[in-house]
């Protein structure tokens, strides 16, 4: 959708820091570029979003939550 509408996309997070307090910080605007009709440009600005996810999970993993299933189960599996 930003690649089609030409807007950047500004990262949140919030991190826990205790029971009732969070901190809450956003990243620097990510400026789509080209086309969504390209893949080449769809995959780098996705890159670009993870490359940012992927920093902040590494800075407080334990504050990270899996919201669904990532890897298969035996059921999945056919076992």
């Amino acid at each position: 959708m930003a690649l089609r509408t030409n807007s950047p996309i500004v990262l949140g997070i919030a991190r826990r820091l205790n029971t009732y307090r969070f901190s809450l910080a956003f990243e620097e605007p990510i400026e789509p570029v080209g086309s969504a009709s390209n893949e080449e440009d769809v995959v780098a600005l996705m890159t670009q979003i993870f490359a940012r996810v992927q920093y902040h999970i590494s800075q407080n993993p334990e504050q990270w939550v899996l919201l669904q299933p990532v890897w298969p189960t035996a059921a999945d599996e056919g076992h």
